[in-house]
């Protein structure tokens, strides 16, 4: 009996955006002169250095012009101290981009994006190479926020919030121009969830004065821990922002105006807030953590990488594509396939016995089930889609350069 093992490699990105930091560095070796190979081409809010065709690059351009436009949005009160456009570096190899970052004197082994600052230059960097195109986009959004934040906020903004925004808006999907936010990750849920129960959630006081170099040092220590700064800070964010209708969004604003002026974060976080005491306020985020649900449109996502993993699975051995979801779940059944993801260290396994993983949660609605629908192309498997979600995810294939089929997911 045949068994097939996938790794999810739609989780790159989240990996690649989990790693990645901004850095300020005060030494670094001239440039080489291969950079001025770059093609340069400016959009609306970014002056983007490529060495990608045109016709590539303008998804790009556009996709971080709307997500510009809504962290302005959000950030009204806060000025640009530089109005330049912003530097975007986009390559389509990682080697290129090692390459890039290393002409100052940056390792970037460890990325997969990085907004970098030190004295020759600083910018947004990333590759494309055989991600989805979305995976792409998660990382832009959460680099493109440090950036945003070193130039609007202040170039000190803690460490907790500026990586808990920067999660917040990596989540965001854009939908006819506009960035929809507010999407809860199954897994990143369910993380915090996982260590308030078993009391393992960080201390507010710890965040709110945590340094790099403790940051770094959970990093290095667990896997798991490391990955619960990004996915408790993210919660504590979405909570100061959304809970009860922004109950707390004043307090939260005032906050970032206070670090923004220099001061220090947990004085300026209870000057916000109004407490010298931080137990209540963790009582109510942890109360607003554990009820929180994944939307809808998240878990959808997640249950399609898997079917489309399973899609690579069957095309890779020669099997001939399904036409409905009844005969791709058949399908896979009786090739007993699962799909081990590994994240941070923490591995997870799905099988194709698991009949939920065939359908998606629908709001006041009986649950949908995914629908096939012919390829986009001759040569690549069925599309997959959700009907009745808002957005509604379709999962489609492109081919790379050297062939490698590729799924990702587009939204109407």
């Amino acid at each position: 009996m045949r068994r097939f093992l996938a790794n999810a490699r739609a989780m790159l990105g989240r990996v690649a955006a989990a790693v990645s930091l901004t850095l300020a560095l005060h030494a670094a070796p001239a440039p080489q002169a291969h950079a001025a190979e770059l093609a340069t081409l400016s959009s609306r809010f970014y002056t983007i250095r490529t060495d990608l065709q045109t016709k590539e690059v303008r998804h790009y351009a556009e996709h971080m012009d709307a997500v510009f436009e809504e962290y302005t949005r959000r950030f009204a009160s806060f000025k640009a101290r530089d109005r330049r456009p912003m530097p975007l570096y986009l390559f389509r190899t990682r080697e290129r981009y090692l390459a890039h970052l290393a002409q100052y004197g940056i390792n970037g082994a460890a990325s997969g994006g990085m907004f970098f600052v030190q004295p020759q230059a600083q910018g947004l960097a990333t590759f494309i190479e055989d991600l989805p195109r979305s995976a792409a986009f998660q990382t832009l959004q959460h680099e493109g926020f440090h950036q945003f934040a070193y130039a609007y906020i202040g170039p000190d903004l803690p460490l907790w919030v500026n990586e808990g925004l920067a999660v917040y808006f990596e989540s965001g999907v854009l939908i006819r121009g506009q960035l929809r936010l507010g999407l809860a990750d199954p897994a990143r849920v369910e993380s915090v969830k996982r260590a308030i129960r078993l009391k393992q959630a960080f201390g507010l006081d710890e965040l709110l004065n945590i340094t790099p170099t403790q940051w770094h040092q959970n990093m290095i220590d667990s896997d798991e821990r490391g990955e619960l700064q990004y996915n408790q800070c993210w919660s504590i964010v979405s909570f100061l922002v959304d809970a009860d209708r922004g109950k707390y969004r004043p307090a939260f604003e005032k906050y970032l105006t206070l670090v923004s002026s220099g001061r220090p974060s947990d004085r300026a976080f209870r000057q916000a807030f109004g407490t010298e005491e931080l137990e209540p306020l963790r009582r109510l985020w942890e109360a607003y953590a554990l009820q929180v649900q994944s939307d809808p449109v998240s878990i959808a996502i997640y249950r399609m990488q898997f079917l489309a993993e399973g899609l690579l699975a069957l095309t890779e051995h020669g099997e001939t594509m399904p036409k409905t979801t009844d005969e791709l779940r058949w399908r896979l059944q009786e090739l007993q396939f699962e799909l081990t993801r590994t994240h941070h260290g923490r591995t997870q396994k799905l099988t194709s016995m698991d009949e939920s993983l065939y359908t998606y949660p629908r709001p006041s609605q009986p649950d949908g089930k995914f629908v096939l629908l012919e390829p986009a192309a001759q040569g690549l498997p069925p599309r997959i889609t959700a009907p009745g979600l808002s957005p509604e995810p379709t999962l489609y294939w492109t081919r790379t350069t050297d062939g490698t089929l590729q799924h990702d997911v587009e939204y109407r």
